[in-house]
């Protein structure tokens, strides 16, 4: 079995330092991170956990960009959907992303 990439083990390190599980700050935290979404590509993980971080990509966005009304993209398709998500799904989003990093971690 081919492990994940060391580069999407530092990458997810580092989103996971810098998000919470408080309740309070969960959406903030990861609209501040938002870009790692698109910054670690799927391929960079396993085989096994490759869909795992797929599907995360995928629920963040789910909403697509936020236009204009001259369709000119103000708000790009992940800020835009977790602007849009409850509290609880973005909690549970992190637990997930936090779960990902200690598999990840667990391959090395």
């Amino acid at each position: 079995m081919r492990h994940s990439n060391i580069f999407a083990y530092n990458e997810l390190s580092k989103f996971a330092e810098n998000l919470s599980l408080s309740i309070n700050s969960v959406k903030s935290d990861l609209i501040a991170q938002h870009a790692y979404f698109r910054v670690i590509p799927a391929s960079m993980f396993s085989e096994d956990l490759a869909p795992r971080w797929e599907s995360i990509c995928e629920r963040v966005k789910r909403s697509g960009p936020a236009v204009d009304e001259d369709n000119h993209i103000i708000t790009n398709e992940v800020k835009n959907t977790i602007l849009h998500m409850s509290d609880q799904e973005c909690y549970d989003l992190t637990d997930q992303i936090l779960s990902l990093r200690n598999k990840v971690a667990a391959e090395f």
